[in-house]
């Protein structure tokens, strides 16, 4: 037991980390076309709206297109969207 706690403490450590470009663990804010939007990658739960003090966070997944548009992006990068519309990675926590 104890060697499988301590390989979960070291992930969490490794979740909980600042990131400094997007992936699995990072809550990150876009400006799509114009409005800012926070979302937070994790490994399930994809499609949930959590409803913050701060506003809405869409969790996204790995399997989600915007995941597959982002992953490895860092702050300040421009992407575009498959329905055309442009952004930019504000921030990355």
């Amino acid at each position: 037991m104890g060697r499988y706690r301590g390989k979960l403490q070291s992930e969490r450590e490794e979740l909980l980390k600042p990131k400094a470009s997007i992936g699995l663990g990072a809550l990150f804010c876009c400006q799509i076309e114009g409005e800012p939007e926070w979302f937070f990658f994790a490994g399930k739960a994809g499609g949930q709206v959590i409803e913050t003090e701060c506003g809405a966070v869409t969790v996204i997944t790995p399997q989600s297109p915007l995941a597959a548009r982002l992953r490895g992006l860092k702050a300040g990068a421009r992407f575009r969207l498959a329905n055309g519309n442009s952004g930019t990675i504000i921030s990355i926590e």
